[in-house]
């Protein structure tokens, strides 16, 4: 699929960078996130041409434009799951958080072009950009506004595919390009398969009127063992882990619905399924090996944050999570919106991850909203926004791209490339996000 990709591209670079550096990495960022679309078209877009201080510093940029929505949304729906909040209200954090990041795409693209191309080959191109741009965004938003699961994967597969008829039928761009294109199109669905079958699945088991949802979320039948003082232990039909009242704490419980949450299903099924389809199954023990090492920095750092938070949040009103916020934000009042943003573009620089600033800073964020009288979806929203725009100056995806192209990577010029551009990003999706969530 990638190489039908750089085939019809047809050596332009520009049109290059908008398929596979933002359009196709959207993609992979809702399918997995945790950096592995930096990994994965860094090596390809250096291969086909690019600088390699260019190819990183576009895919760091784009990156961190959908982050917010990586991994079937996981950094909202697990990055805020500690925060008291309804569904109803995660969605609509995740609605202001997709206005707030597609206007920061509508500016910080054009920009991102041209750092890794030239000022004239943008002109020449800006209609196809402004288009790519749209075809990229316009899906995030409207998804975002009844799901906070699919925006990247939906804005990944309907900008991939308006990117790929842009460039194909040359739209505000000129390229050269195979004639066999229709021959590689077969076979580039049929290498998108899996994508294909993930987004399906989620889809099946996301919308409640099928009733696959309800299925995998049930909590009875269960069995139950008391576990003492460390609390009461549950295990549903649907396998639902339940920890009730853990160390005789009535407010203290955990739960984990190992088939509804992204994991087994779809990406375990479709991944076994994909290895039995392509007989891939005598390659199984160095996937999986290439994937434990992937994943093993990332789970290391969700789980020691996991644990810092859910002792943060500990204790309702006098938690230490409200105590921070209250104090904080008694002292700045409603200044806090303007250290909203930055909050959580610090909270992914010193972590490396979304995720884990969503959680160490989220339940802050919330405290400080509601103890200042702010809106608090507005403000999560905002710390949302600031986390994702944050991962561009992450430290960890620096490194993780300068490896995955063989070489180390000097930090600091990038880090003085893009921190001008975090600062600005954070001030400009308060005024964004604010604006429209007084029209809520």
């Amino acid at each position: 699929m990638i190489q039908m990709m750089v085939r019809v591209t047809g050596g332009n670079r520009v049109a290059q960078l908008m398929l596979l550096g933002y359009s196709f990495m959207t993609l992979l960022e809702g399918c997995s996130g945790f950096g592995t679309p930096l990994v994965a078209i860094a090596p390809v877009l250096v291969a086909i041409g690019h600088d390699k201080i260019a190819a990183i510093t576009f895919l760091l940029i784009t990156n961190s434009l959908v982050t917010s929505f990586g991994a079937a949304g996981t950094p909202m729906w697990y990055g805020l799951g500690t925060i008291d909040l309804e569904d109803s209200d995660l969605v609509e954090v995740g609605f202001l958080t997709s206005i707030g990041l597609g206007a920061l795409s509508a500016v910080f693209l054009p920009v991102a072009c041209a750092m890794c191309t030239s000022t004239q080959e943008v002109r020449d191109a800006w209609l196809f950009i402004v288009l790519s741009t749209l075809s990229g965004t316009l899906p995030l938003m409207v998804t975002a506004y009844f799901s906070y699961t699919f925006p990247a994967i939906i804005a990944g597969l309907v900008g991939c595919v308006s990117t790929f008829a842009l460039i194909k039928f040359n739209v505000g761009i000129k390229t050269t390009h195979a004639d066999d294109l229709v021959t590689s199109l077969t076979e580039s669905f049929k290498a998108a398969s899996p994508i294909i079958g993930t987004v399906v699945l989620l889809l099946l088991t996301r919308i409640p009127q099928i009733g696959i949802k309800d299925l995998l979320t049930r909590t009875e039948p269960s069995f139950m063992v008391d576990l003492g003082t460390y609390g009461d232990a549950s295990f549903s039909a649907s396998l639902v882990f339940q920890l009730r009242s853990i160390l005789t704490s009535a407010d203290v419980n955990f739960k984990f619905q190992l088939l509804y949450v992204p994991f087994i299903i779809p990406f375990v099924l479709v991944s076994i399924l994909t290895l039995i389809a392509f007989s891939f199954l005598q390659k199984f023990p160095s996937i999986c090996g290439a994937t434990l090492h992937q994943i093993k920095h990332p789970a290391q750092t969700l789980f020691g944050a996991l644990v810092l938070v859910e002792l943060m949040v500990v204790g309702g009103d006098l938690s230490p999570a409200a105590v921070i916020g209250d104090t904080l934000s008694t002292a700045v009042d409603k200044v806090w919106v303007l250290l909203a943003p930055m909050l959580g573009s610090l909270g992914s620089f010193v972590a490396g991850s979304l995720t884990v600033s969503n959680l160490t800073f989220g339940a802050i964020q919330s405290a400080a909203a509601i103890n200042v009288g702010l809106n608090e979806n507005s403000i999560l929203a905002l710390q949302c926004c600031g986390a994702s725009i944050g991962t561009s100056i992450c430290i960890f995806h620096i490194v993780a791209c300068g490896a995955s192209l063989g070489e180390a990577v000097s930090v600091g010029p990038l880090m003085k490339r893009l921190g001008p551009m975090v600062v600005l990003g954070d001030l400009l999706v308060i005024g964004v996000v604010m604006a429209v969530a007084q029209l809520l």
